[in-house]
């Protein structure tokens, strides 16, 4: 009674601080330095505040969209182990503190990181054990495709691949919850397909080795995480793959390029050529204006590994039928190839990432008018759409078999619309909004791994979403593991 008095007589502004320090409450709070200063003698890895340690603070906060650069989480943890990943788990549950995990940094839509909350940056966590007799690699979350591609090499040359990332400065743990498109994957299948281990601290602080024989709960949450999609589950901190020898140690990988005028014709061939393309190739698509001279251009991006000659042979099939005015095409070894590889980085202050997926023979002549069109009036020079070459060994898999469930997808589209001034951004994002109003119809499918705030959540799972959200409300029943596009419970 006393307390109810107090508050009638409090003034406006005295409700108002009240009432922002109730929803501080429910929606988590800052602990105070004594917490703080306790988690820091538990954690091996570090405990980093912006004021003391902007620096590092700084290397955690900036991200591969430079767009979502300015999400400041209260605290950053750089753990060094699974020990290190339970402590923090448990101390932004029991502070009711938002909570995200870094990777690599290349979550499209910043989710990676989270406002006034705690965020785990895995980039301490970078093994790479290798097993030639198992033919086995077990790889921490936080490795970078292109740290795994090189310490690869220096231990056993060119012939022993993974199934990992094209873009080199991804990092495992992200990349493989979503399912994992690869180079390799046309001929090997998606990184989950090669999974065989996955060691993950789930919202109680527990950790759990996951297998294909973990038995109940369990052999759902192995599930769940091979194709879920990061932050929705647990935190991975160890993954376990198989690897392949290859045949020939060396790739044919560069590039068949066409100008504006030859644009129309290679896209018009593109279509039956990937179609008849083995397993043991892909033809990556890329439209972009050159960076010299501002000219707009379609490059075919060529992969074959095995016989060098059957990789020649497809390439002079594609030249002789087009007019290409670059062919750049050599031999090289995977980790010669991530080496240099930055073509996909964005250019820019943001970027606005929207992504479909096509089947086998999508690339109708109406989507190669509608890519034509829209980069014809592209607003500015920076901005490119590219498509993975997929299908092969990937569509062999059921698609309830795992939590990704595009089985029957050939080409995985991505554009980046990039802004480098405030300005453009609205102007470059409608653009993409209507070149995408134009695809969709075209589209049979959503990568998770290019989330896009959007695109409705279950679009991405298709008849795996409600076994998701069962799951989800089973192992984190109250939604510790939370972000915009989160699995919800059921």
């Amino acid at each position: 009674w006393i307390l109810f008095e107090s508050v009638q007589r409090m003034t406006q502004l005295q409700s108002l601080i009240l009432f922002l320090f109730l929803i501080g409450l429910l929606h988590g709070t800052t602990p105070p330095p004594s917490a703080i200063k306790t988690l820091q003698e538990h954690i091996k890895g570090k405990v980093i505040l912006k004021r003391s340690n902007p620096i590092d603070y700084n290397i955690t906060t900036h991200i591969d969209n430079p767009a979502y650069d300015s999400i400041q989480p209260a605290i950053v943890v750089w753990p060094v182990d699974a020990a290190d990943v339970a402590t923090s788990v448990t101390f932004a549950k029991k502070w009711n503190m938002p909570f995200s995990v870094k990777s690599g940094g290349h979550s499209a839509s910043g989710y990676c990181l989270i406002a006034n909350g705690l965020t785990l940056d895995m980039r301490l966590m970078t093994s790479v054990k290798s097993d030639l007799t198992a033919s086995t690699v077990e790889l921490g979350p936080g490795a970078r495709w292109s740290h795994v591609y090189n310490t690869m090499y220096n231990r056993h040359g060119p012939a022993w691949v993974v199934t990992g990332g094209f873009c080199p400065n991804v990092a495992v743990g992200g990349y493989v919850q979503g399912g994992g498109m690869s180079v390799l994957s046309r001929d090997f299948g998606l990184a989950i397909d090669n999974m065989l281990e996955m060691d993950v601290v789930t919202a109680d602080g527990n950790m759990h080795k996951l297998h294909a024989d973990s038995a109940g709960k369990e052999a759902d949450l192995w599930w769940a995480l091979r194709g879920g999609g990061g932050g929705n589950f647990g935190v991975i901190t160890r993954v376990k793959m198989a690897i392949q020898k290859l045949s020939h140690p060396q790739l044919l990988y560069g590039g068949v390029c066409y100008n504006r005028t030859a644009m129309i014709q290679a896209l018009a061939y593109y279509n039956d050529f990937a179609s008849s393309l083995p397993n043991t190739m892909d033809a990556y698509g890329i439209t972009r204006y050159d960076k010299e001279f501002g000219h707009l251009n379609f490059c075919i991006t060529l992969l074959h590994h095995g016989d060098p000659d059957i990789g020649y042979k497809y390439a002079t099939q594609l030249i002789d039928a087009t007019t290409p005015n670059n062919i750049d095409l050599s031999l090289q070894s995977i980790h010669e190839m991530e080496s240099h590889d930055n073509s996909t980085e964005i250019d820019g202050i943001g970027a606005y990432i929207k992504s479909g997926m096509m089947r086998k023979d999508g690339l109708i002549s109406a989507v190669q008018r509608i890519i034509v069109e829209f980069m014809d009036k592209c607003p500015n020079k920076v901005t490119f759409l590219l498509w993975d070459h997929v299908g092969g060994q990937i569509n062999t898999v059921a698609w309830n078999a795992t939590a990704y469930p595009w089985r029957d997808i050939e080409y995985v589209f991505e554009v980046k619309a990039i802004w480098r001034t405030p300005a453009e951004k609205p102007v470059i994002t409608k653009w993409a909004n209507e070149l995408w109003a134009a695809l969709d119809p075209y589209f049979h499918g959503y990568y998770i791994n290019y989330i896009d705030y959007t695109v409705p959540l279950e679009k991405y799972y298709a008849g795996n979403w409600n076994r998701l959200k069962r799951i989800k409300k089973e192992w984190d029943p109250t939604n510790f593991f939370k972000f915009n596009q989160s699995i919800p419970l059921e």
